[in-house]
């Protein structure tokens, strides 16, 4: 039987058990508290890009009635790169706190997962504008529940793409003290 290794806190009660290393890295602040947060953050920061989104999306509804799901599509696209630019940024400073300045595999990785999400998010919208067509005559009606329920699904698929791709926290990325695994150093200053 292995034993689990206990961490103590000063001040903070009874011990708790560590999490294996590998587990213990998937969680930065140590037991699940800095994910959560992080979680959070995300979705403070996807609701501020989905306003976006869905603003310039209406604007162009507004400008551009239409009840065609290719010209919903093409909507979509101007709409969601609007969002997409704020999201890099405020994703990158806040949510995940990297402070150095955007790297060219931060950008590229970012780039293709836009990519992979406008092609999802506008699938999405095809099929749920295809479906909810004959059933809503108003455009913008039409045109908002269909975008709902491709944000919905996307941004799920972005959190997990962000978290562990794009900005994640690699054990390269930390240093590596002699005698101890990486994901370690995620409990560094607490003693």
């Amino acid at each position: 039987m292995k034993f689990v290794k206990m961490l103590h806190i000063s001040g903070m009660g009874k011990p708790r058990p560590t999490l294996p290393g590998p587990v213990r890295s998937l969680f930065p602040g140590g037991g699940g508290r800095g994910t959560c947060w992080q979680f959070v953050r995300y979705c403070l920061v996807g609701g501020v890009n989905t306003i976006i989104d869905v603003s310039v999306l209406n604007a162009l509804l507004w400008r551009f009635p239409t009840h065609n799901v290719q010209l919903l599509v093409a909507s979509n696209c101007v709409a969601y790169a609007s969002g997409a630019v704020s999201s890099f940024f405020l994703n990158k400073y806040w949510t995940f706190q990297r402070k150095q300045r955007p790297t060219h595999r931060e950008a590229g990785r970012f780039l293709l997962s836009v990519a992979l999400e406008l092609v999802s998010s506008n699938g999405l919208l095809w099929l749920a504008g295809m479906a909810l067509s004959p059933f809503i005559p108003n455009v913008t009606v039409w045109g908002n529940a269909s975008k709902l329920l491709a944000v919905a699904v996307g941004a799920v698929l972005s959190y997990l793409i962000m978290r562990f791709w794009i900005f994640a926290n690699g054990w390269q990325d930390r240093p590596n003290q002699r005698g101890t695994s990486p994901a370690d150093n995620c409990w560094k200053g607490i003693h």
